[in-house]
């Protein structure tokens, strides 16, 4: 049950796909994209607690597509057959993870959250973890995360860590969305 949450989480695909991708329906549903090398073809499986659905996009000839991904290449199919599966269902929400207990978090550190947290969100945690998470501190600073957050604090900007002012947080420096003007209605939501 925890991949199924962390697949239905809309939030979680944000960072990679925005926030109004055909990854996100108005409904509880788990879902994952693949994508070829070469872009020779890309997918989309997910499901709800009523069906499962899969769609497959290529060229017949085997050609490589015009750097097609999943999100934009069978997503839209994916979506459009989910919304129709279920124009008279509506779906229940998946069942929280068995033997897991929630608490927030700040979206920054990953860690519990403090004063100069920006934003928090919610995770799972296994009951044997939450004396760790009580025991970090409201005043913990980044240079005191454990080892196995380094790789992560590389890729941030110190000002995003320690500044108190107003920034940005999504989308961050080098993000790029493809958004179609046609459609109409697309939205980049800032945060």
């Amino acid at each position: 049950m925890l991949i199924t949450n962390m697949l239905n989480d809309t939030h979680a695909r944000a960072t990679e796909f925005g926030v109004d991708s055909a990854l996100n329906l108005p409904f509880p549903a788990v879902v994952k994209t693949g994508t070829s090398s070469d872009f020779r073809d890309t997918w989309t499986v997910g499901f709800t607690q009523n069906y499962t659905v899969a769609v497959w996009v290529s060229n017949f000839s085997g050609e490589p597509m015009v750097k097609i991904s999943g999100v934009m290449g069978a997503a839209p199919l994916w979506n459009r057959s989910m919304l129709h599966l279920h124009e008279n269902i509506e779906p229940t929400a998946f069942p929280a993870p068995e033997n897991m207990i929630q608490r927030p978090v700040c979206t920054i550190y990953g860690l519990r959250p403090h004063s100069g947290c920006p934003s928090v969100m919610t995770e799972y945690f296994y009951p044997e973890n939450l004396p760790e998470y009580e025991r970090l501190s409201n005043n913990y600073q980044v240079e005191n995360l454990p080892a196995e957050y380094n790789e992560w604090l590389v890729t941030q900007s110190e000002s995003s860590l320690v500044s108190e002012q107003l920034k940005i947080l999504f989308p961050q420096e080098d993000d790029y969305f493809l958004i179609d003007g046609v459609a109409g209605g697309q939205k980049l939501e800032l945060k």
